[in-house]
């Protein structure tokens, strides 16, 4: 009887430990979901969002107060080889506090950036190897430049507020240097009637971004399987210029032979045109303004067609790219 008693009191532990551990168990779950929901919450909270104007992703995270603050990720003027850039100072109600690392590094064609008066920091390698990069105007807000901010980057003005931290930096890196008082954040949003998007077009995907308040179309892909031998880019989408051949737009296009731009495109991007085995020729106008590096690369024996003395021409100079003058019909 009494090893019976016993027998039945350590059933009686045994039950109270399995019920302790899968109390533990749930509970443990319960918390691992939770903190799952939480961080999926959190993920869909603070993921990159593209500006209304579509050329830049802002990123965001909470300082150290829990308030949410915006960042500049990543330009994506930069595949349209954009002369230009104004960043926004917010994010809808957020303020925009950093640009952050390699925002803008590689940028072939960027001359010219904006900074708003809301930026706090430059992070590193954020304007690396803009090559082009004539001016940058960096406002008094700024108290922090990584020291390779601007690594393999030469020849720019940094505009600046007099005594201020960028100032200091200028000197310090020996980088010329101007003085100038930034504009002003305005209030007024600006009007982005045309939805920023991306979308299929026979056989191109393209994308409307806004540049200095204007609504304009790049090309971002041409389908690589197309068996299209010449293809006519179209001068609008939807009723919006199409003003961009964007980089590695028409890569790997196999059976492509000749490709017709229309008068309003003014951008073409780096390796817009590369790896077109079959490619004999681009027929360029002369409004396009700015054309990428290495634009045929491993397009062997693809040629330039274009208006004599136009920009085209010169690129085809200086790019060893051989040209073929456009005749009069």
């Amino acid at each position: 009887m009494k090893s019976k008693l016993l027998t039945n009191k350590g059933w009686i532990a045994v039950a109270v430990v399995l019920a302790l551990l899968m109390a533990a168990c749930y509970y443990a779950n319960r918390t691992v979901i939770q903190d799952r929901i939480d961080e999926m919450n959190y993920d869909e909270e603070y993921k990159s969002k593209r500006s209304p104007d579509g050329l830049y992703y802002i990123g965001f995270a909470p300082n150290e107060k829990g308030e949410k603050t915006g960042t500049i990720s990543y330009f994506i003027g930069k595949g349209f080889v954009l002369d230009e850039s104004e960043p926004p100072a917010y994010y809808e109600d957020i303020k925009i506090l950093r640009v952050e690392e390699s925002a803008y590094s590689e940028c072939s064609g960027l001359k010219k950036v904006t900074l708003p008066p809301t930026i706090a920091a430059i992070d590193k390698k954020a304007f690396m190897n803009c090559k082009e990069l004539k001016e940058i105007y960096i406002p008094a807000s700024v108290k922090e430049i990584h020291k390779d901010a601007f690594a393999g980057t030469e020849h720019f003005i940094m505009y600046v507020e007099e005594g201020s931290y960028a100032e200091k930096y200028a000197k310090e890196k020996e980088i010329p240097y101007d003085y100038y008082a930034p504009a002003p954040v305005s209030n007024e949003r600006p009007d982005y009637s045309k939805e920023v998007y991306e979308k299929d077009y026979e056989n191109f995907l393209y994308s409307v971004y806004y540049h200095k308040n204007k609504p304009y179309c790049a090309i971002i892909n041409c389908n690589p399987m197309t068996k299209e031998e010449h293809v006519t880019i179209p001068a609008e989408i939807n009723g919006v210029p199409v003003a961009a051949i964007a980089e590695q737009c028409f890569v790997h296009c196999q059976n492509i032979k000749t490709i017709t731009l229309p008068d309003t495109v003014t951008n073409i991007g780096d390796y817009a045109f590369a790896a077109c085995n079959e490619l004999d020729k681009v027929i360029f106008t002369e409004k396009v303004s700015t054309i990428g590096k290495e634009l045929f690369d491993n397009s062997n024996h693809a040629v330039i067609n274009g208006p004599s003395g136009s920009y085209a021409h010169q690129y085809a100079k200086m790019n060893q790219i051989d040209f073929e003058p456009q005749t009069d019909t």
